[in-house]
């Protein structure tokens, strides 16, 4: 390799791949670095406590846990004694999200939030038709089987019997579950049987075919249960709509119902609350027996303090990203878009500084050509010349065809023109010296 090539730079071309491509990757390096320090990403596991297996929170948990799976969750269901229950495991944070009874909520919620209501789920008294109940005092002094320890159904019946005067040490209550308290009640261990299920639980059904035997409690003061207590609403069951075979009820029957919700724990990731509201909404959107389409969910007949993020979601509805693409990919994208401002606070210095930058480095690559040349020159100025003249036209012409063979963006053409001409300006000197006799300085 001539001395020439080895005093020249490289190609001009790699400082630009050399100065972008090194800025593009501590940007990269930083984003990387950024993605770690973001918070954690929503997790795919989500654990829903619901109630006993076959009842109404059962039933709406394993429906829910199939819409969920078609966002990519997993829901791990945990079978509960009943919402008071459900409300313990949250504090516990046991579970991430449960299903809990309009009225169980403590007020001390220990920052425990909802995200949306679901469903009505009335307050149902069976009784023996013999077994005459005006109101809820006529319960008096009877066998009543009004839940199990823990249970929603059991506090909202005693609450409501408080209410009218009774207490249950005046009662033969027995903490018997729905399902226990149907087989009993058909059996004649007890004269009463009260819970609040949604209408699809299969013990429901099992009462409304047990014939005359059993009567549904019509509560006549259902609209003044409703006043008195805000997480009460009064409804009315036409004539047949809970078995049209059988014309079940056979008359109108009013009840009260409170409207289960989904409580979220304080510490469960905020990224769960869109998806699950947009699961019940696929879920509910069609109604049910005793709601209307587009009752449900929502964030009006909650129990405990809408969740903020539920609250702007019902105001505004999903984002632009989930409207748009799938729920896995809106997910990625949703966590990418955390990243516009560090990306954008790395590289518009960078856009800004590059360009300058590559400039310099492009000049100092043809100053450092001019350096050779100087020297060359240099050499024909000195009074002590010692160089070999002919030695030096040999490094001048090396030069010329290595910076011949150089590709350079337009902008620097002039530039390396100008080189060309000042090469074969001082090429010219030294040749005119060797001509005059000068071969040896």
């Amino acid at each position: 390799m001539s001395e020439a090539a080895q005093l020249s730079l490289r190609d001009p071309k790699k400082p630009r791949w050399l100065t972008w491509g090194g800025g593009i990757a501590l940007a990269l390096v930083a984003l990387v670095v950024v993605w770690f320090l973001l918070p954690k990403p929503v997790p795919n596991t989500i654990r829903l406590a619901t109630g006993a297996e076959g009842g109404g929170y059962d039933a709406f948990g394993r429906r829910l846990a199939e819409e969920l799976a078609k966002d990519g969750f997993k829901v791990e269901l945990v079978r509960t004694r009943g919402s008071v229950d459900n409300v313990e495991k949250l504090r516990e944070h046991a579970v991430d999200l449960a299903l809990v009874q309009g009225g169980t909520v403590p007020e001390a919620q220990d920052g425990l939030s909802s995200l949306c209501a679901v469903f009505f789920e009335p307050l149902w008294l069976f009784r023996k038709a013999t077994l005459e109940v005006g109101q809820l005092a006529d319960l008096r002094g009877h066998r009543v089987a009004i839940g199990r320890e823990g249970s929603g159904s059991r506090l909202l019946m005693t609450s409501l019997l408080e209410e009218s005067g009774v207490t249950l040490d005046q009662l033969d209550a027995e903490p018997l579950g729905a399902d226990e308290g149907a087989k009993a009640l058909r059996a004649g261990d007890i004269e009463a049987l009260s819970f609040v299920v949604s209408p699809d639980a299969g013990y429901l059904q099992g009462l409304l075919a047990s014939g005359d035997d059993i009567v549904l409690h019509d509560w006549t003061r259902s609209e003044s249960y409703a006043r008195r207590r805000p997480y009460l609403h009064a409804l009315t069951i036409t004539p047949g709509l809970l078995d049209m075979r059988q014309s079940f009820p056979p008359e109108t029957v009013h009840v009260v119902a409170p409207a289960a919700s989904l409580v979220m724990h304080p510490d469960t990731h905020r990224g769960l609350v869109m998806p699950v509201i947009e699961a019940c909404n696929r879920l509910l959107r069609r109604g049910t027996l005793l709601a209307e389409s587009g009752t449900f969910p929502n964030h009006r007949m909650v129990d405990a303090p809408i969740d903020e993020d539920a609250a702007r979601y019902f105001e505004e509805g999903p984002s632009f990203l989930y409207r748009v693409f799938p729920y896995p990919i809106a997910r990625v994208l949703d966590r990418l878009k955390l990243l516009i401002i560090p990306l954008l606070t790395l590289l518009l210095p960078l856009f800004r500084v590059a360009p300058p930058f590559y400039r310099w480095r492009m000049r100092a690559r043809i100053y450092r050509w001019y350096g050779i040349l100087r020297e060359t020159d240099d050499v024909l100025r000195s009074p002590h010349q010692s160089a070999d003249v002919q030695h030096e036209i040999e490094r001048l012409d090396a030069l010329e065809r290595e910076i011949t063979e150089v590709t350079i963006p337009l902008s620097y053409t002039d530039e390396l023109y100008h080189l060309h001409m000042h090469i074969d300006y001082v090429r010219g000197k030294l040749r005119q010296h060797l001509a005059e006799g000068g071969s040896k300085a």
